[in-house]
């Protein structure tokens, strides 16, 4: 131990955690030991000790204090409380040449114990394999903490406290004073055998629960002892903090005793700290290895074995705490595998977390692993604030042919890496995906290329890789631009993106190949529209919507007056063309769009007007109607008002061409509307061969 000064002491303090109000005497001896005194306890001998003077504070602490003082005075005493109340104890300690620190009332006595430990006694362990022991044991505790919402000490066979999770202020008198003297006060552990909790513990190998005595400041407790074979190596207890204890506690504080009980045996066994980091990797690593190990750790090897593989998401691997999350990953995943299956192993692999899970039952318990692995998951999300997924390897007849599956979890651990889709996945959901990456991987490995494929790869690289992102786009262009990174102004108006992509891949001539199959189905649209307007401007003239020249007919029973008007029409396009060639498709495309909100502007302004003609009593309303109606009407007027405006914004000239069109159209119609009403009114039963009765116009809507 080496010998440090109350100073040393408080420049490893935060700030405002304690204040040194009474200097130790010159003449006292330098600080060598740390010692934790109960203000109950009998006065110990205290020279060159820094002493934690708990369990009292501010007045209260002067009969403590004059018993500590009565033989070797410590240079140190460190009391909680505020100056005002400890005026006297600070003359007691001047006079004893005693230094005083004056300790935060609501400071963490186990934080200044850890600090203060640390400095009077630096780590000095016997081996690195108790280094790595208490590392372990701390982290079981911890994790087991957050997956029960409890307060957890492990303690040895003799009540030895080896392990603790993080202090917190809902922790009673038993566990407080256990954690501050590494070990449970003599009192408590009498009143625990009294109650028979040590008798009932000895005697299963299932959690116990002991009541809580509020009468003794002890809260809920579940224990759990740690047995290797038949002998008992420990206990395992957790506090309830105030919430209870949730549902799952007996399964997770079964899983956190196998996977301690193994720390334990690992250590009393002196195995070398190398030995146990690479169990996973010697396990995988082949038959030979993998048999080896299975005698050493006494697993069974000839019954059927699988592998997990649990990954992190690139971004989480890359944070600054990834190694913390890693740590922290593998021991939930300890605890939950031993839970599972005692003889699970739990490691890292090539940077993920690997589960080898040995013993099973039969070929036939994917169903079990894969809950195993959803477990995982779901606690590691909730409890440790990331996003894993995990690949369940197939089951192998035994523990030695594991190996040869560990390249199918890899290859299925990015499957579900990469899907977004399911967190837990097994060969049946990925296997086709499995075998297209394994072809891929082996064709990119071989050397062997079609001698076309040679010669292209050879001469002209650029088109290669370009071809290469088309087949891996699904011959989607689109999607084969964006992967190129084609910049947006590659690309021109009046000009097909298909053209301007196939244009920049060097072929010669294919830009030609695109405009013509541009052209093709362009034309092919134009003869559509020939087909479907001319008829449908026939229907509307023998109805009088329409010039009568619309609805003649040639001896084939072809609309000639409708194609012709269509065409007519459709022919506007080229002057449009030639005098505005570089606005002329977005002319055309906005006009269309217009007509199309018109459309339906229409079809809401009748809506309106029947509703308003049924609530006159003109007619009767349909039982099928328009929720929200009228306002849901009002609201789609609304909204294709605003379509108009923004397109009057990107194209005046659209919305100039589309007026100019409205007005003629509406004085057309009052044109128009004498001879229609004629036609409609001479209309009367079937209209030509379709089944649908056409009656004459009431007075009431002319």
């Amino acid at each position: 131990m080496a010998a440090v000064t109350v100073d040393d002491i408080l420049s490893d303090l935060p700030l405002g955690f304690a204040s040194l109000v009474l200097r130790p005497a010159s003449s006292s001896p330098a600080i060598e030991r740390l010692l934790i005194v109960d203000a109950d306890d009998e006065a110990p001998g205290s020279a060159a000790a820094f002493v934690l003077l708990i369990g009292v504070r501010g007045r209260s602490a002067l009969p403590a204090l004059r018993r500590l003082l009565k033989k070797d005075p410590p240079p140190v005493v460190a009391v909680k409380g505020s100056r005002g109340e400890l005026s006297e104890a600070e003359e007691l300690l001047r006079d004893a040449g005693t230094g005083l620190l004056l300790v935060d009332p609501g400071a963490d006595w186990d934080r200044l114990l850890s600090i203060a430990k640390d400095r009077i006694q630096p780590p000095s362990y016997q081996s690195e394999v108790l280094t790595l022991l208490e590392e372990d044991l701390f982290a079981i505790a911890q994790t087991t903490a957050r997956l029960t919402s409890s307060h957890v000490v492990i303690e040895d066979a003799a009540n030895k406290v080896l392990a603790y999770s993080t202090v917190s202020n809902d922790i009673d008198e038993l566990r407080k004073a256990s954690i501050l003297a590494r070990r449970g006060p003599r009192k408590y552990e009498l009143l625990l055998k009294d109650l028979g909790a040590y008798r009932e513990l000895h005697g299963t190998r299932l959690p116990v629960r002991v009541p809580a005595r509020p009468q003794d400041g002890l809260r809920e407790r579940v224990a759990i002892t740690l047995f290797a074979g038949d002998r008992i190596m420990g206990y395992i207890w957790l506090q309830e903090t105030g919430a209870g204890f949730g549902p799952d506690v007996d399964h997770v504080l079964k899983g956190s005793a196998a996977r301690t009980s193994a720390e334990l045996i690992r250590y009393r066994n002196q195995q070398s700290v190398h030995m146990r980091e690479d169990r996973v990797a010697r396990i995988l690593s082949g038959p030979a290895e993998a048999s080896a190990s299975a005698h050493s750790e006494k697993l069974p090897a000839e019954r059927p074995a699988a592998l997990i593989l649990i990954g992190m998401s690139e971004a989480e691997a890359q944070a600054d705490d990834a190694a913390l999350k890693h740590g922290e990953l593998a021991n939930l995943a300890s605890i939950h595998a031993a839970a599972y299956k005692a003889s699970a192993v739990v490691g890292q692999f090539k940077g993920d977390t690997a589960v080898i899970v040995p013993g099973l039952q039969s070929a036939a318990a994917e169903p079990g692993l894969r809950s195993l692995a959803e477990s995982i998951i779901k606690d590691a999300r909730k409890h440790l604030g990331i996003s894993p997924y995990a690949a369940v390897g197939p089951v192998v007849p035994d523990l030695l042919s594991i190996h040869s599956v560990t390249r199918m979890a890899v290859a299925l651990l990015e499957c579900v890496g990469r899907s977004g889709d399911t967190s837990v996945g097994t060969v049946d959901d990925f296997e086709g995906e499995i075998l297209f990456r394994e072809a891929v991987r082996n064709f990119s490995a071989s050397t062997f290329r079609h001698r076309s494929l040679s010669r292209l790869l050879r001469e002209d690289g650029e088109l290669a890789e370009t071809l290469r992102a088309y087949f891996d786009s699904a011959l989607d262009v689109a999607a084969c631009a964006r992967r190129m990174l084609l910049p947006y102004t590659s690309y021109e108006k009046g000009v097909s993106p298909f053209v301007t992509f196939f244009g920049s891949i060097g072929i010669q001539g294919v830009d030609v190949i695109m405009n013509l199959v541009v052209l093709t189905a362009a034309l092919s649209s134009l003869n559509a529209g020939l087909y479907s307007t001319g008829r449908i401007l026939r229907s509307m003239s023998v109805n009088g919507s329409a010039p009568k020249f619309a609805s003649r007919m040639n001896k084939a029973g072809v609309p000639y007056g409708g194609i012709a008007i269509t065409a007519g029409v459709s022919l506007l396009g080229v002057p449009l063309n030639y005098l505005v060639p570089a606005q002329a498709f977005e002319i055309v495309l906005n006009v269309a769009s217009v007509g199309i909100i018109m459309t339906w502007a229409t079809i809401v302004l009748c809506q309106l007007q029947l509703k308003r003609w049924a609530d006159k009593g003109w007619l009767e309303r349909p039982s099928f109607r328009m929720i929200g109606a009228p306002y849901t009407g009002y609201l789609s007027l609304l909204f294709l008002a605003g379509v108009l405006i923004m397109v009057f914004i990107d194209s005046p000239l659209t919305m100039l061409v589309t007026a100019i069109a409205s007005a003629l159209m509406i004085a057309g119609w009052y044109a128009c509307r004498t001879r229609i009403r004629e036609i409609a009114q001479t209309r009367e039963g079937h209209t030509g061969l379709s089944p649908v009765i056409a009656n004459p116009p009431s007075t009431t809507f002319r």
